[in-house]
């Protein structure tokens, strides 16, 4: 036996008897079997139990193991004899993540022993003990200084094996905190990237990206970055200023010095209308966004369905949601448009003739209709923000302009095509309706042969072996429980907490899996150590706000989304990806629980419903992530939104930037029949580590006494899949 095992093995059954007598001579043991608890040395941790037992042979102890749940189990400890309580103590299994606040009052008897390595993985969590407690750590994967803290706050007495021990400081969460420490994320082409060289120019030595994009370097503000990859052909030079927490993108193949670019490869020019024209979109000074026949679904019977939901920065709302006010493209409003005294809304062009616009001031109700647009004459749709509008139209177009221009107008009557339009746009739905098409993955198939849920979850533990930092396979194992074993599934689930603590990807990934089995308390002690790590990330404001709903605290939701829509909390939030469904969750709530929420002083617009037959709100881990939601309509014609790089990539950097990953679809009209959701990801690049969770909030007769709501969730593998979500049938 080592000497310093052995001096704290006298100090514990010599001296600590002789200054700290009681009456009762039971025992409360606390013992950690979270995952980073695997390294723990066990014999050192039974020795030290051991002679506890041999000091005091006849005793009760209360036993509780802790991970993301605390179990308690008694044992009755006679002529020394422990050996139920040491089997059952050899015989665990390491899984999950320590929540170390479950201990709060816990402890029945007055010794308390705690076996634990310190590893606290949620921000808010804290670890309170009874004096005169021991805390002991065997395990050399420790974090020393919370366990210093912990036994110092509740004046315990810390026995750790391990002090003379080099702990891993290697990572980047290690330096990130240091002085004179810049970091950041590098995303190449939306796609955080690993290798990515960062450099201080001037010096020699520099950092590597790891696989979240994520590096930290020393540096000063005055300094420049040097940014290389040698596999994404990309090259930047950037200067730091005062934000020390950067977010850079680049474009592969490219080269950028000081946001000039040169295109390396040229490909076919991309021709868009400009109001003057058609230009090459690269040599335009400004950003234009135009949709052609390809974007036009079936199912879209007005221009302002054409538009809604597909161009980044315009606000396009139906008639129906602004009541008699009207609304449709005769109200759209383009984001960063500003005026005094004038209308707000964007001008409308149709085949280069300026439409009358809509007027908002002075009180004035004068709505221009646009009704008379017929979707399926439409050849293109170009948005032209302030400053390109601006340049064509003058004052009339500080609001941004809408360029619609017909099939009529850019073909001569007699050459028009002829036939079925919607035909020619080959958007019929060829796939078996029957099919699932859920994507079912080797391990859920060898967990599916399994004879037994105990079986299962052997098998799970052995995989794991092979699998200890990956996300996707503790994803995969939780689809296979949560219908099973929810408290199995939340713990398999919390290893990706324990493993990636500081991982925002994954974190959301874990938040919107966690719906599946409707832990909210989980979900909101989650949400307040992602907000606590990241205070600007808009979205998970927004997911506490829907977890007090689903909870029935309607005060609560309604207090924290009020605060989102008039930027009352957090300054640094920018909402304005968010705004549409942050106030139809306002005027839900109002219209749904009026009894339940206190909305003095709420402005009249707020105070009205607004009604849906059909609203779903898409959500998703990862901003960065490729993927396309499809619907299908009783016509078996489908629309894709498409969220990708190819198709919206200024979109994808948006909700980088601003922090948030979502989007709603309403369906109103003449839509009854049998309705299909399927969401199709497309295949990570092969060093891209981040899982992709989607859920969907689904809402039939939204707004109406009968409104109906469900969540639901899918996980999708690396190598991507189509999953059909819903088969929805509106009547």
């Amino acid at each position: 036996m080592n000497r310093k095992f052995f001096f704290y093995i006298f100090f514990l059954l010599v001296l600590l008897p002789a200054s700290a007598q009681v009456t009762s001579v039971n025992t409360t043991i606390f013992w950690d079997t979270s995952l980073s608890m695997k390294t723990r040395d066990l014999d050192k941790d039974l020795g030290i139990l051991q002679k506890i037992f041999k000091r005091t042979p006849n005793q009760k102890v209360q036993l509780v193991l802790l991970n993301n749940t605390a179990e308690e189990e008694e044992f009755t400890i006679t002529s020394g004899d422990w050996s139920t309580l040491k089997t059952v103590l050899t015989q665990q299994s390491y899984d999950g993540a320590a929540n170390y606040s479950l201990l709060e009052g816990m402890a029945k008897n007055p010794k308390v022993y705690f076996f634990t390595d310190g590893i606290k993985v949620l921000a808010n969590d804290y670890l309170s003990l009874p004096e005169k407690s021991f805390i002991i750590n065997s395990n050399p994967n420790s974090d020393t200084q919370f366990l210093k803290q912990a036994a110092l706050i509740s004046r315990s007495r810390l026995m750790d094996f391990t002090a003379n021990f080099v702990k891993n400081k290697g990572s980047v969460e290690s330096v990130i905190n240091t002085s004179d420490q810049v970091k950041g994320t590098i995303y190449v082409d939306n796609k955080p990237a690993i290798n990515v060289k960062v450099v201080v120019k001037g010096t020699a030595e520099g950092v590597l990206t790891d696989a979240n994009g994520q590096f930290a370097i020393s540096a000063k503000q005055g300094d420049s970055l040097v940014i290389t990859s040698r596999e994404k052909s990309t090259f930047k030079i950037m200067a730091i200023s005062e934000i020390t927490n950067l977010d850079i993108f680049l474009k592969g193949n490219i080269v950028a010095l000081d946001e000039v670019i040169l295109v390396e490869n040229q490909q076919e020019a991309t021709l868009v209308v400009t109001g003057y024209g058609t230009e090459n979109k690269e040599k335009l000074g400004y950003n234009v966004t135009t949709l052609g026949e390809d974007r036009i679904a079936a199912v879209e019977v007005t221009a302002e369905e054409v538009l809604a939901n597909k161009v980044a920065g315009l606000d396009v709302r139906p008639q129906e949601e602004l009541g008699t006010q009207g609304g449709g493209l005769g109200r759209a409003v383009i984001r960063g448009g500003r005026t005094i005294n004038a209308s707000e809304f964007a001008l409308v062009v149709i085949d280069n003739v300026p439409q009358q616009r809509s007027a908002n001031f002075f009180g004035s109700q004068n709505v221009s209709e646009f009704n008379f647009i017929d979707p399926n004459n439409i050849a293109e749709i170009t948005v032209l923000k302030s400053l390109a509008a601006t340049n064509r139209f003058g004052s009339e177009g500080s609001n941004g302009a809408i360029l619609i221009t017909t099939k009529t107008g850019k073909y001569d009557g007699a050459k028009a095509k002829k036939g079925d339009r919607a035909l020619l746009k080959n958007n019929i739905y060829t796939e078996d309706q029957s099919a699932s098409l859920n994507v079912e993955t080797p391990l859920v198939r060898a967990l599916n042969a399994s004879k037994s849920l105990e079986e299962a979850y052997d098998t799970y533990i052995t995989l794991r072996n092979f699998n200890s930092t990956s996300s996707e396979f503790y994803l995969n194992a939780f689809n296979y429980f949560h219908t099973k074993d929810k408290t199995k599934a939340a713990m398999i689930l919390s290893n990706i907490i324990e493993i990636y603590p500081n991982d925002l990807a994954k974190l959301r990934a874990v938040s919107l899996s966690l719906w599946k089995i409707e832990a909210y308390d989980a979900i909101l002690t989650l949400s307040n150590h992602i907000i606590k790590k990241y205070p600007t990330e808009v979205q998970t404001y927004l997911d506490r706000a829907l977890v007090y709903k689903a909870q029935k605290d309607y005060q609560k939701a309604f207090k924290e989304l009020l605060a989102l829509y008039k930027g009352s909390g957090n300054s640094g939030l920018q909402t304005k990806g968010v705004l549409k469904t942050i106030e139809r969750e306002i005027r839900n709530l109002v219209s749904s629980h009026p009894n339940a929420i206190n909305t003095f002083g709420l402005e009249d617009k707020l105070l009205n419903a607004i009604k849906f037959k059909v609203r779903a709100v898409f959500q998703w881990s990862d901003p960065s992530a490729e993927f396309n939601i499809q619907f299908v309509n009783p016509q078996n014609r489908f629309f894709n939104w498409e969220h990708n790089n190819t198709a919206n990539a200024d979109r994808i950097q948006e909700e980088i930037t601003e922090g948030y990953a979502n989007e709603e679809f309403e369906f109103y009209g003449d839509i009854n029949g049998k309705w299909i959701i399927n969401i199709a990801a497309e295949a990570a690049q092969k060093d891209y580590a981040n899982p992709l969770v989607m859920k969907c909030s689904l809402y039939k007769n939204f707004g109406y006494s009968n409104q109906q709501h469900e969540e639901i969730v899918v996980a999708f593998p690396r190598e991507g899949g189509k999953i059909k979500i819903k088969t929805l049938e509106v009547n």
